[in-house]
């Protein structure tokens, strides 16, 4: 992604004035193959996207301090549980040659990469 798709997707976030929820499927929702943290994650990059595009870019101590977690580390478990499972793709955006942020693409249909472990993510009956 470069410079000028990333001033577009900031001025998506700021032309967009209006409050709306987050909704997720149910076979996201239910879904045991992720942990529950990795699924509040989800939901909370979610509501920093707007209706008509699945791509978030919070800051990473914003994150913990809104899941309330001490450590980078405990959030980059959670965050790559959903991208080894392919729910979220994480771009990491350069400026000057220096890291600037992240980028979260969503799906709530799992897009496995090839070195992804084959899961069933469908919601079993018990």
């Amino acid at each position: 992604m470069d410079v000028s798709e990333l001033k577009e997707l900031d001025q998506a976030k700021i032309l967009y004035k209006g409050d709306w929820y987050v909704s997720v499927s149910k076979e996201f929702l239910f879904n045991t193959n992720i942990s529950k943290d990795a699924r509040f994650l989800f939901l909370i990059l979610k509501s920093f996207t707007n209706p008509t595009n699945p791509v978030a870019f919070p800051g990473t101590k914003y994150l913990q301090n809104i899941m309330g977690i001490k450590t980078h580390t405990t959030l980059g478990s959670y965050m790559d549980e959903l991208v080894k499972f392919g729910f979220v793709k994480k771009e990491q955006i350069k400026e000057n040659g220096k890291f600037a942020r992240n980028i979260y693409e969503l799906s709530e249909k799992p897009q496995l990469q090839p070195n992804s472990p084959l899961v069933d993510f469908s919601m079993s009956e018990n």
